[in-house]
């Protein structure tokens, strides 16, 4: 995952406690926000697969180019240990958390982007969401209840919208920040999810 927290400390750069712990970084589950599909190569006028990236790391599955056309989502709670990842025990939890909350839609910011993980050569796209005082920095705060490891400072609301080759990232910036600066998204459900992708 990104750095999303603004420190630039994140749980990558302390691996060996996760292996003396039995669990691998890259493998936790979360809980996401699905939002409408983003048409990103469409705001950007690129057709070309090769103009993103698509890592080979199997701790980066997620790394696979323009990802918000097919799986757009804003992650509220990522660390999910594995044993709490699936079953019935957590959608229930899952919604009785959120009850009473509006997540029905998510407005972006800003594009900014996230710094590659594992010395790969990419930059995460993401659209910054308007999240401080509203029910998704709330949908946040009342999933931390669950069993969970932060692997992050602190809680970023954003839709990853695509990884590209490093040397695109100013001018893929300022076309998608064109394009999407605050735009309304529609939500289309509650992602109980497993690992993140």
């Amino acid at each position: 995952m990104p750095d999303g927290n603004g420190s630039g400390v994140t749980a990558y750069d302390f691996p060996q406690i996760y292996e003396r712990l039995g669990l691998k970084l890259g493998n936790f589950g979360c809980i996401m926000l699905d939002v409408e599909p983003i048409p990103v190569s469409e705001y950007l006028g690129v057709n070309d697969p090769s103009w993103y990236y698509y890592s080979k790391n199997p701790l980066l599955r997620y790394v696979k180019g323009p990802v918000a056309e097919t799986i757009a989502h804003a992650t509220l709670l990522y660390g999910l240990t594995p044993d709490d990842k699936a079953g019935i025990q957590q959608k229930v939890s899952v919604d009785e958390l959120l009850s009473g909350l509006d997540l029905s839609t998510v407005t972006v910011d800003y594009v900014d982007a996230f710094p590659a993980q594992f010395g790969e050569p990419y930059s995460c796209i993401v659209a910054k969401l308007q999240a401080d005082g509203n029910d998704l920095e709330e949908a946040n705060r009342r999933l931390r209840f669950l069993p969970h490891i932060d692997t992050f400072v602190k809680f970023k609301a954003h839709v990853t919208l695509a990884y590209v080759n490093v040397q695109d990232t100013e001018e893929t910036i300022g076309s998608l920040n064109d394009a999407l600066y605050g735009q309304t998204l529609k939500a289309t459900g509650i992602n109980y999810g497993g690992p993140i992708v």
